[in-house]
């Protein structure tokens, strides 16, 4: 389980079961057969009870809540998990302080309040996208950026950019560092000594705008670094989650070892 703050979409769980959810209903399954999809895969290695689960139902009823089709049963357990005060303990479990808890417990009353006034409207199925246009920041290959995660910031480095030639949209492979650094930090990183948490390609929708990122300047990246390090034939769009997620517990490499040979399917989210 990954968290970075004490609000309710601050953690892997909540993100990956509410992206996961809009990606099926845009596709155009019926909520309830989602509704199932997800807590069968969760139920498969959580029990009920675990404190992990509380994200999930958090980010099912947020979900269905845009969908204007909230499901009793996930209301009523979102509600016991509220009123027993499980989710503060779990956090406390967690190694939150007292002012996060106190916190935590003022965003999950504000939740529970937003769960009880129904939208006017459903949220509209999106199309894939891929179908979507984003232009990209400026950007080329080397260039290094700053954004901000937590309390602190993540560097993410521009490895490549791309056009597969059956396929008009363009594509940024890029990487972001495993460690969360200070701002006083950002101006001496040693890049190429640094791990990396994960690295991908993405397409301009799913590639975080230019108004988060901070420039930190460029470091010297082989040309056709996407080829290199995942192969000339590989085919592979990754999602904008990724940027958020925690890597702090993944295996890794530096990034001069990915640059200087093809890495492990470990690194791509």
């Amino acid at each position: 389980m990954g968290v970075w703050g004490m609000g309710l979409a601050q953690s892997d769980e909540f993100c990956e079961v509410y992206e996961r959810f809009m990606e099926a209903y845009d596709e155009g399954e019926a909520v309830p057969e989602i509704e199932k999809a997800i807590l069968d895969s969760y139920h498969a290695e959580f029990d009920d009870a675990d404190g992990v689960m509380h994200n999930v139902y958090f980010a099912l009823a947020k979900a269905e809540w845009m969908c204007c089709a909230p499901s009793e049963r996930i209301l009523r357990r979102v509600q016991e998990i509220i009123e027993s005060d499980a989710d503060l303990e779990f956090y406390r479990e967690l190694g939150a302080s007292p002012s996060d808890v106190s916190l935590r417990a003022k965003k999950l009353e504000q939740f529970w309040q937003t769960l009880q006034t129904p939208r006017k409207s459903a949220r509209k199925r999106r199309p894939d996208p891929s179908m979507r246009e984003k232009p990209f920041p400026e950007l080329a290959p080397g260039d290094c950026f700053a954004y901000k995660y937590g309390e602190g910031r993540r560097v993410l480095i521009i490895l490549d950019r791309f056009q597969f030639d059956q396929w008009c949209k363009e594509q940024v492979f890029c990487c972001v560092l495993r460690r969360t650094f200070a701002v006083s930090e950002l101006s001496s990183i040693d890049y190429l000594n640094e791990e990396v948490g994960c690295a991908g390609c993405y397409l301009g929708v799913d590639f975080p705008g230019a108004s988060t990122l901070r420039r930190l300047g460029s470091i010297s990246v082989p040309p056709h670094a996407r080829n290199q390090i995942l192969g000339s034939n590989t085919f592979a769009v990754n999602h904008k989650a990724d940027f958020k997620k925690d890597y702090s517990q993944r295996e890794s490499v530096l990034l001069r070892e990915l640059l200087s040979h093809r890495a492990t399917a470990r690194l791509f989210p």
